[in-house]
């Protein structure tokens, strides 16, 4: 069952049900299990997103929100944005050179005003080289928050997220949001960030088990 939308699906246990599942509903139910794991462990919420396309932004597969103890006021669109969210940065921080350009351009006639504040605050290539650099991202300092292509409004949440990598490929992100009054970002990589790479690392590997890669949309 989805955690974040509750809905039933087939168990990947069900072999012969199994191999009609699309890929991303397969990722999905795989990351349902370890965010659950996760927020056992953090009890902030978490989230996994992955990207399709040319979209100018992160599509939200699954998340604990709602198994968390802890209250984080966000956009219920299922859409996050590429540019400025730490998810976002993680995902085109680990992509081949070429993608990220292209993916960068295409967000110039996307419909995500976010994204062009985050092109215009001037240091996004200088945030991808520290998300490879460090092995996380954050939210840019500018991104309080707000939904797809409204206006910003400050939710008090912090972000901190990893990538999703397979052979060398990035597939999405997972994350974790916290309330910035609560823990400091310095407090929650020094705490959590081992734990949220550990997830993001076991998600892959069974992903890669169940070859859900070989058959991931392009």
């Amino acid at each position: 069952r989805g955690l974040s939308d509750r809905l039933w699906r087939n168990s990947l246990q069900l072999e012969a049900l199994t191999r009609r599942m699309g890929a991303v509903e397969r990722l999905a139910e795989i990351a349902a299990c370890r965010l659950d794991e996760l927020c056992a462990i953090v009890r902030w919420p978490s989230d996994v997103a992955v990207h399709f396309g040319n979209d100018d932004f992160m599509t939200v597969l699954e998340s604990s929100l709602g198994l968390s103890p802890f209250y984080i006021r966000r956009s219920k669109s299922g859409r996050v944005n590429l540019l400025m969210s730490a998810m976002g940065t993680a995902y085109l921080a680990h992509l081949p050179a070429a993608r990220c350009r292209t993916l960068i351009r295409a967000t110039r006639s996307g419909a995500d005003m976010h994204n062009q504040s985050a092109i215009a605050a001037g240091d996004l290539l200088n945030r991808l080289t520290q998300a490879r650099l460090l092995g996380y991202a954050t939210r840019h300092h500018l991104y309080r928050g707000g939904q797809y292509n409204k206006s910003a409004q400050d939710v008090l949440a912090s972000s901190i997220a990893v990538p999703i990598l397979c052979k060398a490929n990035v597939y999405g992100a997972v994350n974790i949001n916290w309330n910035r009054r609560a823990l400091s970002e310095e407090a929650m990589v020094a705490q959590y960030l081992q734990p949220l790479k550990n997830i993001a690392s076991t998600i892959a590997s069974e992903a890669r088990d169940l070859s859900v890669f070989d058959q991931w949309p392009t």
